[in-house]
């Protein structure tokens, strides 16, 4: 018969430390879990919410480009008026504001949950019928 050398002794304790470790490892295991999730959450809506930010300051382009088409057809055009897009955007055209010979038109584009701002300042040269434009800026607020 064999017998081994050394007697192998287990206590109950080790049993109760083997478990709590293993409660303590899933603990921290669905925290890191947990973590990743809501990461990735912010992650994924990072680009969503700048790629509609920039299809609101695009719809504000487009309504700049818009009311200086009307305006340059008709010196008369004092904007004030919404335009849809098929994509579920919009931008809204300011009435136009005269300041000495300047005309200063403002423009909004609205994409989901974003809102853009354009300020163009122009003026019209009635003798060539063109529009010489002095500025156009992206502004936060009017």
């Amino acid at each position: 018969m064999f017998y081994p050398k050394y007697k192998c002794y287990i206590s109950k304790s080790s049993g109760y430390i083997a478990l709590i470790s293993i409660l303590i490892l899933t603990g921290i295991l669905i925290l890191i879990a947990v973590f990743f999730t809501q990461s990735e959450v912010l992650i994924t809506d990072f680009p969503n919410k700048s790629l509609n930010s920039l299809q609101a300051k695009e719809y504000a382009k487009s309504c700049v480009e818009i009311a200086l088409d009307k305006f340059a057809q008709d010196q008369n055009y004092q904007g004030n008026e919404t335009q849809n897009f098929a994509s579920g955007g919009s931008c809204q055209i300011l009435p136009i504001e005269n300041s000495g010979s300047d005309k200063i038109l403002k423009t909004t584009g609205y994409y989901k949950n974003m809102t853009r701002r354009m300020k163009v300042v122009f003026q019209f040269n009635s003798q060539e019928g063109k529009i010489n434009l002095i500025s156009w800026q992206e502004v936060s607020s009017f």
